[in-house]
């Protein structure tokens, strides 16, 4: 019998579960009362390495996750390898919330080349893979991606244009060709083949065989000469002395060090920094600095793994049965334990979205949106136009003090718990073996890694690197010798830049804490507005009304915490500020009083609902306030405040005021203010652009039985527009290429019922 969902209950289970854990390699899972995946981890004694997470918690990550964990899979598998491949597929397909990740790894950018295009494109993106295109990255910040295409454009001289065809068709080419960016396909001044080798070059580049490059340079120089046709040769020979000029003044060695990455990793408390030292024929090409949170889940199996003795087999394992799912990046034959089946997808209908994916409550459907905005890495995928994260600056050194920070490890603070964990090997090497995985899913694997001396097993990481290459791949630690010293510089690197973040996190805190003590003094609060929540309204003269409310937690945007509303109450086509700003803070008190109903561990609780603000801010002025503030009388009689800022001159409005508060510009607390009525003003408009966009784009093709994407383009291409599709005879819509007669006649008779 499954004991009751209360904790005790969930404990007794979860007690119950461990005992039946087996004592061999593979992996395991943790889910919450959701369903949902939170943690990934590996292990060569699944039954140990679950028993560390729960009887050495020490600290605050790790207290987290123990706290919400209502489930326990695993999977046996025969090898270390086939479990550091089956935890990689695991960890790419859930993003536990737990698990290592890249900060912003949603935002890193790569350089995509659009290799289904007849004429190619290069450019910089943050979007999501698509098939038939080829990306080289991530690369750690923007700037490093500019250069990186500038450099591209002057040596390859590719087209910018936007669109699957080269831009004009006017017979004359554009700027770029004559300052020599491009070579003008759309005019025909280059053929398709000559197009695609250039292409082939620029791949060949950002793969780092630049000695290739070299040599085809030199090749078509000598070739051109020999033609007689010395314009093109100079072309070539200037080409080739910028080649060569960028290799001389990246070169750290010698040409027989030959292409490598050089890895390392610093890790303290919950935070790393990972380096990644990229090494082609011999040259210093690129340096990236990754940072990474959530460690300290991995850090806690680390240890676990490390106190583990002996490799366990998976023998006596015959009663586990299947997990009837398929497990990316991996073909081996897996066994699990305690499997629930696969986590449900969001409801379409849902009110409001949280990044840790729970499933809204049915009344939530009432009150706001159905579009999810879950920016937070740890949420599933989904579309969200909060925007990227700027991009983490990296320190740009290559040296730094030879001592090596030793975090100690003190198991009982005074609080009872602590946050910074000692960077030891087993910590080191367990994540840096999550960042290569993550790292190198996107990024060119060279023929040989480098990694710090805290990998003792290189194997592993070989098999599942040659995996990724397609070819054999060494991972080693070099003891002396040029790449002793390059990957020397890369840990020296990592600790600095590591400390360096966290002076700037620090100071950070410091400017937020300030910020927060001016606004609390200015305004006359209580308390310190811890949590700030922040509306406004967005609509075109009353079509596509919409709300959102945007939260500061300590100063910060928690975007996680972001909701959007969707105006009901008012006719479509009536623009009406006060009433929207009314009835969106009306349902924001009602969702309040909602989820105080709930239970602390419901799983359809929504968390920032039920979060009391310390401040609420109304964009507007005076009248937006008189109207929002009636809405919000329980929420006035537990201790909010709630003012308005208006615009041009940020005057700030309290109730019951006629003359408002005047800030300075330069005080913290007003710039803190303006923060969270800019980012709620971008918030709602993007969402209210993107609801107009949508019904704009929207036909009367949309709805037609038996007509996709596919077939709603091919009509509209053919006919020209939705409106020529609509008028378009019988006869006329079967001659349509690729439209089935049957289907051409039923379309006829969709468009025109109840007509002649």
């Amino acid at each position: 019998m499954v004991p009751p969902s209360t904790d005790a209950g969930r404990k007794e289970r979860l007690t119950a579960q461990r005992r039946e854990l087996p004592d061999g390699p593979g992996v395991y899972l943790f889910r919450d009362r959701g369903g949902t995946v939170i943690y990934v981890g590996k292990a060569k004694s699944i039954r140990k390495r679950v028993a560390n997470h729960f009887n050495n918690s020490v600290t605050r990550g790790a207290v987290e996750m123990v706290d919400v964990i209502d489930d326990i899979e695993f999977v046996l598998v025969s090898s270390e390898t086939e479990a550091l491949l089956v935890e990689n597929g695991f960890i790419k397909q859930y993003q536990p919330q737990f698990n290592i990740r890249l900060r912003d790894d949603k935002s890193y950018p790569y350089i995509c080349v659009t290799l289904r295009e007849d004429y190619p494109r290069v450019y910089a993106t943050r979007e999501k893979h698509r098939p038939g295109n080829r990306y080289f990255g991530p690369y750690s910040n923007a700037k490093r991606v500019r250069n990186t295409l500038e450099l591209l454009g002057r040596l390859f001289q590719y087209r910018t244009c936007r669109g699957l065809e080269p831009g004009r068709r006017s017979g004359s080419p554009c700027l770029d060709y004559h300052i020599e960016r491009c070579t003008a396909p759309c005019v025909d001044y280059v053929s398709k083949a000559e197009y695609r080798d250039q292409i082939d070059g620029v791949m060949t580049f950002l793969a780092g065989r630049y000695r290739d490059i070299e040599k085809g340079i030199e090749t078509r120089m000598k070739e051109a000469a020999v033609e007689q046709d010395y314009e093109r040769a100079a072309r070539e020979r200037d080409r080739l002395q910028s080649v060569r000029s960028l290799l001389e003044r990246q070169r750290v060695t010698s040409d027989s060090i030959g292409s490598l990455d050089a890895i390392a990793v610093t890790v303290e408390g919950d935070d790393a920094n990972a380096q990644v030292f990229q090494v082609r024929d011999g040259s210093l090409v690129d340096r990236q600095s990754f940072y990474l949170t959530g460690v300290a889940g991995e850090a806690l199996a680390a240890r676990a793994g490390a106190a583990a003795t002996g490799a366990a087999t998976a023998e006596g394992a015959a009663d586990a049965i299947p997990v009837g799912a398929t497990v990316p990046g991996t073909a081996a034959h897996v066994e699990a334990v305690g499997a629930t089946g696969a986590v449900a997808a969001p409801d379409a209908g849902s009110d409001v979205d949280s990044a840790a994916g729970a499933a809204p409550d049915a009344d939530a459907a009432l009150d706001a949106d159905a579009d999810a905005d879950a920016d937070g890495v740890a949420g599933p995928a989904s579309d969200t136009d909060a925007g990227p994260a700027p991009d983490a600056p990296a320190p740009d050194v290559l040296g730094g003090d030879e001592d090596e920070a030793v975090v100690p490890f003190d198991p009982a603070g005074p609080g009872g718990f602590v946050a910074r964990l000692a960077a030891d090997d087993a910590v080191v090497a367990e994540v840096l073996e999550q960042f290569l995985l993550r790292y190198y899913a996107g990024a060119v694997v060279p023929p040989v890694v480098l990694v710090p001396d805290a990998v003792r097993d290189h194997a592993p990481l070989a098999a599942a690197l040659a995996d990724v290459r397609g070819r054999r791949v060494e991972v080693t630690t070099p003891q002396r010798g040029d790449r002793r010293r390059i990957l020397d510089m890369a840990m020296r690197n990592a600790e600095l830049a590591l400390g360096q973040e966290r002076l700037r996190a620090e100071r950070s805190r410091e400017q937020r804490s300030g910020a927060l003590s001016d606004l609390q003094a200015a305004l006359g609060l209580e308390r310190l507005p811890m949590r700030v929540e922040c509306y406004d309204i967005s609509h075109t003269m009353g079509t596509e009304t919409v709300a959102s409310m945007v939260v500061l937690e300590g100063g910060m945007p928690s975007k996680a915490n972001y909701r959007r509303f969707v105006i009901r109450d008012l006719d479509e086509g009536t623009p009406d500020d006060f009433r929207s700003m009314n009835e969106v803070l009306r349902r924001r008190m009602a969702q309040w009083t909602r989820q105080q109903e709930k239970g602390m561990n419901e799983p359809n609780r929504d968390a920032s609902f039920a979060a009391l603000p310390d401040l609420i801010v109304i964009d507007g002025g005076k009248g937006q306030l008189s109207s929002g503030i009636g809405a919000l009388e329980a929420f006035v009689e537990r201790g909010v405040s709630v003012v308005s800022l208006a615009k041009r001159i940020e005057e700030v409005f309290l109730p019951g005021k006629s003359v408002p508060i005047v800030l300075g510009h330069d005080t913290p607390g007003l710039q803190m203010l303006q923060r969270a009525r800019d980012e709620a003003h971008r918030f709602a408009i993007t969402h209210h652009r993107g609801r107009r966009d949508k019904k704009l784009t929207t036909s009367v093709l949309d709805d037609l039985p038996g007509v996709g994407p596919a077939r709603r383009r091919a009509l509209i291409q053919h006919f020209g527009s939705p409106d020529a599709v609509v008028a378009a005879s019988r006869d006329e819509l079967e001659a349509t290429p690729g439209l089935p007669g049957k289907l051409a006649r039923e379309i006829y008779g969709q468009l025109h019922r109840g007509g002649s």
